[in-house]
């Protein structure tokens, strides 16, 4: 991140170098996979004549949904390691594991009914990594797990962190 920013004349980090940083949006994807904003899937409803969905029949107007928590922590997906913050897993993901991990990441939902600001969603949150992380040194006060508060919006309880401005000029 140091080197990519390095002699950009802005605090802000400029969209157009950090789009290209592939550990930073692997960053971002482990991030919004393990905390996704909604940790519950968007309810559907069966088409008429029903569906076969892995050999199970589903009656039309059946209402379904795949909670976005439970398919983002899939070992059969993600690994041994789901549970785990490991950005690497997206970098070192052969083509085929990683378009089965893109088929199973749904932190803006899916289909029709996806949030129409995805892209802009991603490109803030590349933007906004990559200026905290360039601008600030930050640590944990522990390694405790993160306990979340679910309802239809996920929340962190409580999370402590120390900040610190980096001295950006000896860089």
């Amino acid at each position: 991140l140091d080197a990519a920013l390095d002699g950009i004349g802005s605090e802000i980090a400029p969209y157009g170098t950090v789009k290209v940083l592939p550990y930073l949006e692997a960053v971002v994807n482990e991030g919004l996979r393990l905390h996704s904003g909604v940790g519950a899937g968007l309810p559907r409803v069966v088409p008429a004549g029903g569906m076969t969905i892995l050999g199970h029949h589903l009656m039309e107007g059946t209402v379904v949904s795949s909670p976005i928590y439970t398919l983002h922590r899939s070992k059969a997906v993600w690994g041994a390691n789901a549970d785990e913050f490991y950005p690497e897993r997206w970098i070192d993901a052969s083509a085929d594991t990683k378009k089965e991990m893109m088929s199973s990441f749904a932190p803006f939902s899916i289909g029709l009914r996806a949030c129409i600001g995805r892209n802009l969603a991603m490109q803030q949150l590349q933007i906004v990594t990559a200026t905290i992380f360039r601008r600030y040194s930050i640590v944990l006060q522990d390694d405790a797990p993160l306990e979340i508060q679910d309802s239809f919006g996920r929340k962190p309880k409580k999370c402590i962190i120390g900040v610190k401005r980096r001295d950006l000029k000896v860089l």
